[in-house]
């Protein structure tokens, strides 16, 4: 799993406690209209990188590296479509039971410990 921060220095403690805060929400359970809201916002994503040139060249050689071969948007959204709320819960169940890494670019002097996190 890959979450990605790209703003202030100073907040990047402040969204990853947030973060782990939702995925803590995510193991009571997952309501059906929330699961439809983010099967559509995660389709959206996954058509919408491959709009372009540049990301659909990116996006086959992530795929390529990661699966072996890259993967149609039709056959990604047809794997989301399948998920259920339990796949959700164990998902953020493995999620929340792993050790974090936590890697930064640049000045990483407001970059919490992972202990920090807990």
């Amino acid at each position: 799993i890959n979450a990605e921060y790209g703003g202030h220095a100073e907040e990047v403690g402040d969204v990853l406690k947030s973060s782990i805060g939702v995925m803590a929400s995510v193991l009571s359970g997952v309501s059906d209209p929330d699961l439809d809201i983010a099967k559509t916002k995660l389709k959206h994503e996954l058509i919408s990188e491959r709009e372009s040139s540049s990301g659909m060249l990116q996006t086959a050689g992530i795929e390529s590296l990661g699966a072996g071969s890259p993967s149609s948007a039709a056959a990604l959204c047809a794997v989301v479509d399948s998920l259920t709320a339990e796949d959700v819960v164990s998902m953020a169940r493995q999620i929340s039971h792993s050790e974090p890494i936590l890697v930064s670019l640049g000045n990483g002097e407001h970059m919490p410990l992972p202990r920090e996190l807990q």
